[in-house]
């Protein structure tokens, strides 16, 4: 099993390009997880890779297909119960923040978009990811939130 969803923000080709495709797909037992190469092969973290613009739209050829166990393995994520606990508490205590909760309630920019059917449509990135995969990026560029169509 592969989150689509995911897969369609990090690769900017066909899913079916990533290696180990076909083996995600088959396999209904487990989670597998889109995993950047260049975390390892750059030794940089998804922080630097969304920095340096590396880690959303790439092609195929820098993404695998990893189980979720191989890839906990592949980034030593093998804490104790007590490292765990201290990192619930530290989110618990980010996710109440007041800086937190104003940063999620900002509303998210708007984009535009072409139809397979010629029609030009302004909504947002994660709103088209979801639903229209077939739609096209027009700009970069956020739109006037107050801008119709």
């Amino acid at each position: 099993m592969i989150s689509k969803r995911h897969v369609k923000q990090y690769c900017c080709e066909a899913a079916n390009l990533i290696e180990n495709y076909g083996k995600a797909i088959a396999d209904t037992t487990q989670t597998w997880v889109c995993h950047h190469r260049n975390e390892i092969n750059m030794k940089k973290s998804t922080k630097e890779l969304i920095d340096m613009g590396l880690y959303y739209n790439r092609p195929a050829s820098e993404l695998i297909f990893l189980t979720h166990s191989e890839h906990k393995s592949l980034h030593g994520k093998n804490m104790t119960d007590e490292c765990k606990t201290k990192l619930s508490a530290i989110f618990k205590k980010k996710w109440r923040s007041e800086e937190y909760k104003a940063k999620m309630s900002r509303p998210q920019p708007k984009y535009r978009w072409l139809k397979p059917t010629g029609e030009i449509v302004i909504m947002r990135k994660s709103t088209v990811g979801r639903c229209h995969s077939d739609w096209q990026l027009l700009s970069n560029t956020p739109v006037d939130q107050n801008e119709k169509v």
